[in-house]
């Protein structure tokens, strides 16, 4: 990965952290959210080790981002 790459990678990982904790779900309910909400959606492919993985990214399913939400994380 170059570094202009690195870079984009790090305001987007940056921006989710902060919706993450602002919101108070985890990174990856966040991501999937925003995966499932987007124009036009994507169907995540997830893999779970445990229950708890599982019902972490279930979670997702009940996340409605805002327009302005979805804009900052796309924006990122």
């Amino acid at each position: 990965m170059d570094r202009i790459a690195r870079k984009a990678t790090g305001y987007r990982l940056q921006a989710v952290r902060k919706l993450a904790k602002e919101t108070g779900h985890t990174p990856n309910q966040i991501v999937l959210a925003w995966m499932l909400q987007n124009a036009p959606a994507a169907l995540p492919l997830v893999a779970v080790s445990d229950s708890v993985q599982l019902e972490e990214n279930l979670g997702a399913l009940d996340i409605r981002l805002s327009s302005k939400q979805l804009d900052d994380l796309n924006l990122a």
